[in-house]
């Protein structure tokens, strides 16, 4: 009687941690717009964006742009012509066009939005 070994081989920690991490949001291919994000602060942030990225993927593109790391329980918001856009939604459904201007902004800043 004859016994197999088998290995079984272990993940270096690298190949675990990149497991581990959330994989990029899918974006599907769509018009590209350019939009201007401004913060309370005044200072500004002119990039290209799909127009199938939702709202929360652009204000965390923004926070990380301006260097912005939120305390706990702080929630950022854009604002753009005069109402809070939902960050499901897409840039698209919001009617956010070329050359839109948006503020960014805590609720303390822009308000308290709703997510349907």
């Amino acid at each position: 009687m004859s016994a197999e070994l088998r290995f079984q081989t272990v993940p270096r920690k690298e190949e675990v941690k990149r497991e581990l991490s959330v994989p990029p949001q899918q974006v599907t291919p769509g018009p590209q717009v350019t939009v201007t994000i401004r913060t309370v602060d005044g200072e500004t942030w002119t990039h290209e964006f799909n127009l199938n990225e939702t709202v929360k993927s652009v204000i965390q593109q923004a926070l990380a742009h301006f260097k912005l790391q939120p305390a706990p329980g702080v929630i950022y918001h854009l604002l753009f012509e005069g109402r809070l856009l939902v960050d499901s939604k897409t840039l698209e459904q919001e009617g956010v066009k070329n050359g839109s201007v948006l503020l960014l902004g805590t609720e303390a800043q822009v308000g308290k939005g709703s997510d349907p």
